[in-house]
């Protein structure tokens, strides 16, 4: 089918979808459907008193609400989100601040791969597990911080979700301080069902499709289950979204405030606002007299001699011929001199040449980067699963699982730019075919003609488990299990070779490399694709563990009733290596990349032992005026074969029900976060970044070129093997409240108030730029110097700013005044380290009402918020706390439903809201609100149709079409990625499923 036809028909498609959405919700609630319709509230859960395990806890209960909050999430939602990953399920949770790691970054270590993040303390901190045991993180680290991408298992394998919103060190061990998601698979099926999704937007086309099938059967003593699933999705350019199509955001932040950013619109010395965003190096070469420093970099080894002026026989102090005039007029400091913007015939005359400018229009100097960027990348995933049971006795099963993924996605960057400043000092020959000035020029450079960077991502993950249950004597359960789990993930990128640029632009034959020529010339076919070059980052990571569990849920009688236990111990082999190739990561010889860890292996062994309690504090009838209470109490201890021990982590609950409907709850709990393999034996990365000003020492004061923006400064990152372990304290207080009278049954509220605490938090890197701005303060030892002083006078017209305190803040220079600095920089350390403390206070606040009508059906009514009252860090505990709520963390979070379900039909209206937030540096802009609404309806077909048993669903996220706020942010994107998974404005989707 054209694709403008197939346009017409998904639009067409999606008008009757919307109209009839409307139209029902117009006469009835709805029933959650979509990303922004999921809630806890909702869910179905265990009933009865059959006693049933529920994550956090390895005793079984028989409630569902025990002293730690607990959202569910059944496959009756799950089916409903219109989605190709269970990252459209979780990231939309309140508590889920922001998904700073997913796959539509382009420009991260972490493509191709979503990290979920409970209470913004980091991926790290949560931990991911999969029926109950622990799963190995993506191959590729972001910044030493390992994470399990929540995308590699499927929508369609999975049974429910449920995420606890509490530490949870003392069962689950390690990395469980902000909460534990535990995705529970599908096993116990027995028929076959196969379903079919496809949705899209209504104004561009990042069509996503999914099918699944599952089959299981019973015979006798086994029982086996078989999955496959397959999802896709079409990428979405930048440039077909009218708020990321030009990097230049100007007018867009004109259009929402004038007033407030009067001072941020207006053009700078460089000729560009604060909110342009465009890149400095484009088609339009500019070109400038290499300073000392660039002509003496080791990969020239160069004196000053080296640019003689042909013209006058003396050094060059401007590009020779330039104005007219043999000494030249541009070319020296800002005055640099650019490519004629008329159609020249790619050999312009030095005299043709002109003062570098920045206006908007494709004659500028800057780059609109955007025009080749994708926002959204396209992906692919297939995945396999088999499960086996068997009744090996009477009192003893046995359990076998393997699951299998394959993802790869597919994104694009602007094609690299070329720098002197900051790829080695590159410089064009005087002897270049097309240079026209006669001596070694530095220049800033992008070749169009070199196409898109493409960035391919495959990654392939393998579970296996087996676990043998068993009952001894009827008191208690056991269980003997076996893991294993690993990811593989490579990052492959098209850039240009530093060495074959060099060479190209050192030709003296016309098939040399042209930088002069505006994007008009067309350098010569077989130059541009000599450039080329293909490296890899990749790396795999294994987990693999046995554990031996049991439990009973009478352990002994007390006069409060039965004591309820578990005990468990555990022994884990974890594993991660690097394995980027070496052009990545030995020779430094990629543009405009940085280099990446030399191959490294890194392992460990950890054992656990840990233990729990349960104790009634009433008797099972209960007093008059307390129906039932409990005491929880666990410990667990992990040794580490790195050198270290978590200590005992205790956790204590309390869970008391004063009156019928009324639950008062709190825990108390340590937890711990051991430092991963990255941050501990990650490579040294030794490189040279640029835009890095000495604060201290400006060059404006000094004349020094080595204090200036423009001079590259060696940054150390990598592993520390001097890592502590993250120690802290969580504690968490709630009430849920059934509340009582006729007119309000079903109706549940519920608060709850937490404290997360960390002690020697890991932080994997500061940032260079936060170093300088702190040195005075809490920083000063990452930065290394010169020895001794030095006493310079301010000898301009207007003042100097001098780094006088903490985040930049400068002291005033005036003309005449003198001042004492200190030596020059002579490295930057960035690497993994131990700050101070966090500390995080929230509260989560929840509404549902579920009540029954026999004329009009099921009504659902749910509504989930989380509110941060509080959140800093500091590296030194004598430093001021440096908070975030307001200022790059939203202070609330929501979402609401409404639901209706009647006999074959069900419909649904969803809310999800983000709040406004504040740039965190610099409090340069604001973040406006996101709010969307999403709508869906579905129908059951009965025997009578040739479909029979099959559920038709049609739904819409987006309904009013709303775009993302503004965001600067610095990628260029126009908004936040981390909160905004699909970006191009009202989505619609149709989901058969047939059951046989």
């Amino acid at each position: 089918m054209p694709g403008p036809v197939r346009r017409l028909c998904h639009r067409t498609a999606g008008a009757v979808a919307v109209g009839w959405v409307v139209l029902s919700a117009a006469v009835s609630f709805a029933q959650p459907i979509g990303p922004a319709g999921i809630a806890a509230a909702g869910a179905e859960l265990p009933v009865g008193l059959e006693p049933f395990f529920v994550t956090g806890s390895l005793i079984k209960r028989t409630d569902y609400e025990g002293p730690s909050p607990i959202k569910t999430i059944p496959r009756s939602e799950i089916q409903r989100v219109a989605g190709t990953g269970l990252a459209d399920v979780l990231g939309v949770l309140p508590e889920a601040t922001n998904l700073a790691i997913n796959e539509n970054t382009a420009n991260s270590d972490t493509r191709g791969a979503t990290a979920l993040d409970l209470r913004s303390l980091g991926p790290a901190n949560t931990l991911v597990l999969v029926d109950g045991r622990r799963q190995a993180p993506n191959g590729i680290a972001a910044d030493g911080v390992t994470f399990v991408d929540i995308n590699r298992f499927p929508l369609a394998m999975i049974e429910r979700v449920e995420v606890l919103k509490d530490g949870a060190a003392a069962i689950y061990g390690a990395d469980a301080t902000a909460g534990v998601v535990n995705i529970i698979l599908r096993k116990d099926y027995t028929g076959t069902e196969i379903s079919g999704r496809y949705g899209n937007y209504f104004r561009t086309d990042g069509g996503e499709k999914s099918w699944s099938l599952l089959t299981g059967a019973r015979r006798g003593r086994f029982r086996g289950a078989l999955g496959i699933t397959h999802a896709a999705r079409n990428a979405i350019a930048a440039k077909d979204l009218p708020f990321s199509a030009d990097a230049d955001q100007t007018d867009i932040w004109r259009a929402i405030d004038p007033v407030k950013y009067a001072a941020k619109l207006l053009p700078v010395a460089n000729g560009r606002s604060f909110f342009d965003l465009r890149s400095g190096s484009g088609p339009y070469a500019t070109v400038f007299v290499p300073a000392v420093a660039q002509l003496a970099h080791p990969s020239n080894g160069l004196t000053p001699a080296a640019i003689l002026n042909p013209l006058t026989g003396i050094t060059a102090t401007f590009l020779p011929g330039t104005g007219g005039v043999p000494q030249g007029t541009l070319g020296r400091g800002n005055n640099r001199a650019s490519v004629p913007r008329e159609n020249n015939p790619g050999m312009p005359t030095a005299a043709q040449f002109v003062e570098r400018a920045y206006p908007a229009g494709p004659l500028s100097n800057s780059y609109n980067f955007q025009e080749m960027v994708w926002s959204t990348s396209a992906m692919a995933r297939l995945g396999l699963s088999a499960n086996l049971e068997c009744a090996l006795a009477p009192s003893v099963d046995l359990k076998l699982g393997v699951s299998w993924t394959r993802q790869e996605t597919d994104t694009r960057l602007a094609p690299p730019p070329i720098f002197t400043l900051a790829d080695n000092a590159i410089l064009v020959p005087a002897n270049n075919y097309y240079n026209p000035f006669g001596i070694l020029v530095g220049f800033g450079y992008r070749s169009l003609e070199v196409g898109p960077r493409i960035v391919t991502v495959a990654s392939d993950s393998l579970g296996l488990n087996a676990v043998v249950k068993g009952t001894l004597q009827p008191r208690f359960e056991w269980e003997l299990g076996w893991a294993f789990s690993a990811n593989e993930t490579a990052d492959t990128q098209t850039n240009l070779r530093e060495s074959k640029v060099r060479a190209a632009l050192a030709k003296t034959t016309p098939d040399a490399l042209n930088i002069f020529g505006g994007p008009a010339f067309r350098n010569n076919p077989a130059t541009i694709e000599s450039l080329k070059v293909n490296s890899t980052r990749a790396g795999d990571a294994q987990i693999g563990l046995a554990d031996f569990r049991i439990t009973t849920l009478d352990l002994f009688s007390w006069p409060m009733g039965k004591v309820g236990a578990s005990a468990a111990v555990e022994h884990r082999l974890e594993r991660f290596n690097v394995t980027n190739d070496e052009l990545s990561s030995v020779s430094d010889d990629i543009i405009g990349v940085s280099p990446a860890a030399a191959a490294t292996r890194s392992r460990r062994d950890v054992q656990s032992v840990s233990g729990e309690l349960r104790f009634p504090l009433v008797r099972e009838k209960g007093l008059a005026w307390l129906r039932a209470a409990e005491l929880n109490t666990a410990a667990r201890f992990e040794r580490f074969s790195d050198g270290y021990d978590s200590g005992l982590k205790p956790y204590v609950g309390l869970r008391f029900q004063p009156a019928p409907g009324l639950l008062l709850r709190a825990t108390y709990g340590k937890v711990f976060r051991a430092p991963s393999l990255p941050q501990l034996y990650g490579g040294t990365i030794d490189q040279f970044l640029s835009l890095l000003p000495d604060l201290r020492r400006p060059d404006a004061l000094t004349g020094d070129s080595a204090d200036a923006a423009g001079s590259p400064r060696l940054v150390r990152t990598g592993g520390n093997p001097r890592l502590r372990p993250e120690d802290g304290t969580t504690r968490q207080a709630g009430v849920v409240w059934d509340v009582p009278g006729r007119m309000l049954k079903g109706l549940t509220l519920e608060v709850t108030y937490g404290i997360i605490e960390q002690k020697g938090l890991i932080r994997g890197s500061l940032g260079s730029d936060f170093i300088l701005r702190n040195e005075l303060t809490s920083t000063g030892d990452l930065v290394l110097r010169e020895p001794g002083t030095a006493t310079f006078t301010n000898r301009t017209g207007g003042p100097i700013g001098v780094l006088a305190g903490a985040d930049g803040t400068t002291r005033s220079i005036a003309p005449g005044e003198s001042v004492s600095v200190p030596g020059r920089i002579t490295s930057i350390l960035d690497a993994a380290l131990n700050l101070s403390d966090q500390i995080v206070r929230y509260y989560d606040y929840g509404m549902r009402h579920r009540w029954k009508s026999e004329r009009w059906g099921r009504f659902t009514v749910s509504s989930d918020w989380t509110y941060y009252g509080y959140y800093a860090f500091r590296r030194r505990s004598t430093d001021q706390p440096l908070t975030s709520v307001g200022r790059s963390i939203p202070r609330y979070r929501g979402q609401s439903s409404l639901g209706w379900e009647r006999e074959k039909w069900s419909a649904n209206v969803g809310f999800h809201y983000t709040h406004r937030y504040r740039d965190l540096n610099a409090d340069g802009w604001e973040v406006g609100r996101y709010y969307t609404f999403s709508a869906g309806l579905g129908y059951s077909f009965g025997k009578d149709f040739v479909l029979r048993g099959a559920r038709l669903s049609i739904g819409v996220d987006n309904l009013l079409d709303r775009e993302p706020p503004a965001d600067r942010g610095g990628s260029g994107a126009g908004y936040d990625q981390g909160f905004v998974g699909r970006p191009a404005g009202r989505f619609g989707s149709l989901l058969l499923r047939q059951s046989f």
